[in-house]
């Protein structure tokens, strides 16, 4: 096994690249301790980063869309005992215990149903989701204690201390990111189950033709947007959802416009011979939040110019890569 955290962690170096250093040890500590909490997985690794793309079918009549199809990238594709599961990871601030309402709203998911969807044919049992708890916790000062035990033993949280230990200093200086890695990722290994919580959302059949015929509902409003953009209007209330600021703000509010040299083309996420109308659950989530926000985002295919990753985003892709790591070596001994 540790030869598989080794190489989930350079994993995450590499994509962290030069990026925050307290992201990437963060990032380490929590894969570290995810790997060694689900050490006993009984499952086989059937696909991992897996993209499809398929027409969009009519529940009614059964005929395909005239233009538009349905595509995403599923991250794992795993088969044990009981079937076939899709296998989706979600890093989350929210609480993931078992009678948390985190679990409640996921059988009508749009992604979770998308990817039911994408996986029929293969009558997968449902979706396993894999939720990690964000830490609640960030560098402190030393104690006294740890920093004797530092000195002394060259240990911190039970852990061999990291090389670049010394330049932390002893008492009252503040955790170095290694070292803070070693006492985030004791905290995860001695509470796991309040840091890594798993569900099955089980594939419901009559969910899942609900979805069809709304994603086919979607797809005529968006059709009837392409026709007459008066009909991509915004939504004010999500221009600072989450608080944060709509990268787009600025469009909407005149102060900028879309040919600008403040705006790039930006990626489609899929290989350049798939179809250009496809919907992804990202895109279906964008346009009923607003549907000005997604002709920016997916119609024009603009983002800023140097537009900054968001802390949470890169996050998130750290984890993600070391997740993938880990599976990708685990179908490696499957195979």
């Amino acid at each position: 096994m540790e030869s598989h955290i080794d190489q989930a962690i350079a994993a995450i170096e590499k994509s962290g690249g030069a990026g925050d250093p307290l992201a990437i040890a963060t990032a380490r500590g929590i894969v570290r301790a995810y790997a060694r909490h689900y050490s006993d997985d009984d499952f086989v690794v059937k696909a991992v980063e897996d993209e499809f793309v398929l027409p969009l079918l009519n529940p009614t009549t059964g005929q395909e869309h005239r233009e538009w199809h349905l595509g995403g990238k599923r991250d794992a594709i795993i088969e044990d005992k009981q079937g076939i599961y899709i296998m989706e990871h979600k890093t989350t601030s929210s609480d993931i215990g078992p009678q948390s309402w985190y679990w409640r709203g996921l059988t009508i998911d749009n992604q979770v149903c998308l990817y039911l969807i994408a996986t029929f044919s293969e009558q997968p049992r449902g979706v396993l989701y894999d939720a990690i708890k964000k830490p609640g916790i960030k560098p402190r000062k030393l104690t006294k204690a740890e920093a004797k035990t530092l000195d002394e033993d060259r240990t911190y949280f039970g852990r061999e201390t990291p090389d670049d230990f010394a330049s932390a200093g002893l008492y009252g200086t503040k955790e170095t990111p290694s070292l803070y890695e070693c006492r985030l990722q004791a905290e995860y290994e001695s509470d796991g189950h309040r840091f890594f919580g798993r569900r099955v959302i089980p594939r419901l059949d009559d969910k899942l033709v609900e979805h069809l015929a709304h994603f086919c509902l979607i797809a005529d409003d968006m059709d009837r947007c392409r026709g007459d953009e008066r009909n991509y209007y915004c939504n004010p209330k999500s221009c600072n959802a989450y608080n944060s600021r709509c990268e787009y703000l600025d469009l909407c509010t005149g102060h900028d416009h879309p040919e600008s040299e403040t705006w790039a083309t930006r990626n489609r996420g899929f290989s350049d011979d798939k179809p250009e109308l496809t919907m992804t659950a990202s895109s279906i989530d964008c346009f009923l939040q607003c549907r000005r926000k997604h002709h920016y985002r997916y119609g024009l295919r603009i983002e800023k110019l140097r537009k900054q990753e968001s802390p949470a985003l890169y996050f998130g892709k750290l984890v993600h890569e070391g997740l993938a790591s880990l599976l990708l070596s685990k179908g490696a001994i499957n195979g």
